[in-house]
C-alpha cells in the first residue's frame, strides 16, 4: 500500500508506504527525495511510528549523499523530544529506538531497503539469543 491515510489516525499526514510481509511483519517507509528535512517533519514521522507501531520504520532519503550532521542532529532532537535516545550509525545508515532506520539510497531503493531488513533481522536475532 502507498499513500495510506487512516480516517482516525491521530497524526497529520499519510503513511507513504506500508508493507505487510509474508511473515506478518509490518514495515512503514517514509520516502523523501532529499535529505534536507526539518526537525518538525522528523517529529511527525516519529509520532506516526508511535501511533502505527510497525515492526520496522524506515525514513528513506532518495539521494546518494550521506546525511549531514545537521540532519542527524535534527532527527536526534526529535527523538529526544519524545524521550528516546539518539540514533546510532554513520554516513547513510542509522538505526534507533522503535526499530527506526534512517537511510539514504547509495545504489538503489531495493538495495537500501534490503540492507535495512537484513540488519534488522540480525539485531532481532541477537536480542532474542540473549
Amino acid at each position: 500500500c502507498h499513500g495510506v491515510q487512516l480516517a482516525e489516525f491521530p497524526i497529520p499526514g499519510d503513511l507513504d508506504v506500508v508493507a505487510f510481509l509474508n511473515d506478518e511483519r509490518v514495515v512503514m517507509v517514509e520516502c523523501k527525495s532529499s535529505s534536507e528535512v526539518d526537525e518538525v517533519h522528523y517529529l511527525l514521522f516519529l509520532k506516526r511510528v508511535q501511533a502505527f507501531h510497525p515492526d520496522v520504520a524506515i525514513f528513506l532519503a532518495d539521494t546518494p549523499a550521506p546525511f549531514s550532521p545537521v540532519r542527524i542532529a535534527a532527527f536526534n532532537r526529535a527523538l529526544q523530544h519524545l524521550g528516546y535516545p539518539p540514533l546510532a550509525g554513520s554516513g547513510g545508515f542509522y538505526w534507533g529506538p522503535m526499530s527506526v532506520y534512517m537511510v539514504n539510497v547509495a545504489h538503489s531503493i531495493a538495495i537500501s531497503l534490503g540492507d535495512v531488513m537484513r540488519f534488522h533481522e540480525r539485531q532481532t536475532h541477537f536480542r532474542e539469543s540473549k
